[in-house]
């Protein structure tokens, strides 16, 4: 799956239908929010340091996320994720992670922190993982990252399973393999199931680093664990 990430300096009113309808089917209003904001000009995400990115695959926009400065945050160097949404059968293919990783990359710099506000408890696993912390109790937002002063940079994930036959991969394995995008499967798979190649990109899959044992504490591996035979099952046919 190719998949392409960029700028979106117009809101593709024809492209953005199937995520709007998509996520008002599933009771959503994040998609809708972004689409009646741009319309009006109420956000276009084209102040100092915002934007809105798109990912697209074979011409269909499969996702969105934006940056704009945190109107509930008092300062202009607080920033915040917005409208971030991913097709649902595109979820899971690192495309999410690709979207908050630009965004994360385009705030440094420009703003000290980055909030954002999620109630949905895989969205937030996926926050955390990049280096937000949760903010129980904020009253506008559920996550925070501090950038410039200090905060901690974006580490892998480690996930704890091969996604092919679904064996454990603690965090010291020498069996995990990776894709760019995170992706895991263990070496069996990965060598004489799928060939070397990622079943969701079709990236390489190269040995996961190791993280010492000292530091798991502080950055423990991911317990999310992504488990998707199918797909490997038609690799392998």
């Amino acid at each position: 799956m190719d998949v392409m990430v960029e700028r979106l300096r117009d809101l593709p009113s024809g492209a953005i239908g199937e995520l709007l309808a998509e996520s008002e089917g599933a009771g959503l209003r994040l998609v809708r929010r972004l689409v009646d904001d741009w319309e009006s000009g109420a956000n276009r995400f084209d102040g100092e340091g915002e934007m809105l990115l798109g990912a697209w695959s074979d011409g269909r926009l499969v996702g969105v996320g934006g940056l704009t400065v945190d109107p509930y945050g008092g300062s202009a160097r607080t920033g915040r994720v917005r409208h971030l949404y991913v097709l649902g059968a595109f979820r899971r293919g690192g495309i999410g992670r690709r979207l908050v990783l630009d965004i994360v990359s385009a705030a440094r710099g420009r703003f000290d922190d980055l909030r954002l506000r999620t109630t949905n408890p895989a969205a937030a696993r996926l926050y955390e993982g990049l280096g937000f912390r949760p903010c129980p109790g904020a009253p506008d937002h559920s996550h925070e990252m501090t950038l410039d002063r200090g905060g901690e940079p974006p580490m892998l994930q480690l996930r704890p399973g091969c996604e092919c036959c679904d064996r454990d991969l603690p965090p010291d394995s020498r069996e995990a393999m990776m894709c760019s995008f995170e992706c895991t499967f263990c070496r069996s798979c990965a060598d004489g199931v799928l060939g070397g190649r990622c079943p969701n990109c079709g990236g390489e899959l190269v040995p996961r680093p190791r993280r010492p044992a000292d530091k798991l504490g502080k950055f423990p591996a991911s317990t999310e664990r992504v488990f998707k035979p199918a797909g490997c099952a038609k690799r392998s046919a």
